[in-house]
């Protein structure tokens, strides 16, 4: 019995082959449409065909990538599932329904059906899955992107697709003289970055059947450069003073202030002083620096000036010292007389 029934298997998928080159129309007959499936996913491929009373003798699948035909399945009182199938298809026999899960690029192709009723006539059809790009991504550079160093932005996507296509700020990617783009445009990469880089980058692959998107905000660092303090040269006593201290960086840069060579207490872009005194005059720096990059750059010496006289005292105060200095002369004048007037008795 078994020797019959593989012989029977084998004269039905001979039948079924020259069925599947001579009965068949593209997207036609039993299976009406084509489908797209994602790399992954799942697909179900549904036909045209109403439930018998009797079941049907034969429902066979096949998958044709170019290269021949593939058995699927052929389900007679048994079925017979194609390398690389096992449990991923589920057949319904009543309708000649059949999903396909965990979708590879390499299920993309034509699948073909022969439902044969107990009594009936034959019936076929065919369709094409495509499969389509489930996701796109871009990888980060492993690195903080530098003005001055290199950078690769590389994308891909599951499923196969036909282009590639790079995009700043909305605007198409061209190789400039710092940009290259190499491997199917695969890899966009940066030799030397710019500052000017700097954007949101996305890459859309495609196929005929669709297309994904994915996209990256890329910030270049650098500086700090052109660091520059602005503020008065010159300022007057009991003025408040304050010094500005710019640099060009991204990110911010900090700061440190020194006054003749010495490091103050303020650690920001602003110097303030209230109530300025003649010793705050003297050479003004400031150093900027950034985190990232790692650079630090101190500014070119600023020059204060404190004009103002040295503090003296008020015509008052002076008359109040003399008249207290001649009290306390004319306490010790008495004191004295009063102590030798006793001393004398």
């Amino acid at each position: 019995m078994r020797h019959i029934t593989l012989c029977r298997h084998f004269c039905l998928s001979m039948i079924f082959h020259d069925i599947f080159h001579t009965c068949l129309s593209h997207g036609a007959g039993v299976i009406p449409n084509n489908l797209n499936g994602a790399v992954g996913g799942s697909v179900f491929f549904t036909t045209t065909v109403t439930p018998p009373e009797k079941p049907f003798l034969v429902v066979a699948w096949s998958f044709n990538s170019g290269s021949g035909d593939r058995n699927v399945i052929t389900s007679t009182t048994s079925d017979v599932i194609g390398p690389g199938y096992e449990n991923r298809i589920t057949l319904d026999r009543s309708t000649g329904f059949l999903e396909l899960r965990n979708l590879t690029m390499n299920d993309t192709g034509e699948y073909s059906t022969v439902v044969t009723p107990d009594g009936g006539e034959l019936m076929s059809g065919a369709c094409r899955l495509e499969i389509f790009i489930s996701a796109a991504s871009i990888t980060e550079p492993p690195v903080t992107p530098v003005e001055g160093k290199p950078v690769n932005l590389t994308c891909d996507a599951a499923g196969p697709f036909f282009t590639r296509e790079w995009r700043k700020d909305g605007s198409p990617v061209s190789p400039g003289s710092n940009i290259i783009l190499h491997d199917n445009n695969r890899v966009l990469s940066f030799s030397p970055l710019k500052r000017t880089d700097s954007g949101e980058y996305s890459c859309t692959v495609s196929n005929p059947a669709s297309s994904a998107e994915a996209k990256y905000k890329m910030t270049v660092n650098y500086g700090p450069e052109n660091v520059k303090i602005t503020g008065p040269n010159e300022i007057k006593v009991k003025q408040t003073l304050t010094l500005i201290c710019f640099a060009e960086s991204t990110p911010t840069a900090t700061y440190i202030w020194m006054k003749n060579g010495a490091e103050s207490h303020t650690n920001s872009a602003e110097f303030t002083k209230s109530q300025v005194e003649l010793s705050d005059g003297g050479e003004y720096t400031c150093q900027a620096g950034n985190n990232i990059t790692g650079r630090t750059v101190i500014s070119d010496v600023h020059r204060l000036s404190v004009q103002g006289k040295k503090e003296t005292l008020s015509a008052g105060a002076i008359a109040g010292i003399t008249i207290a200095c001649l009290l306390v002369v004319v306490a010790a004048v008495l004191g004295a007389k009063y102590y030798l007037r006793r001393k004398g008795k």
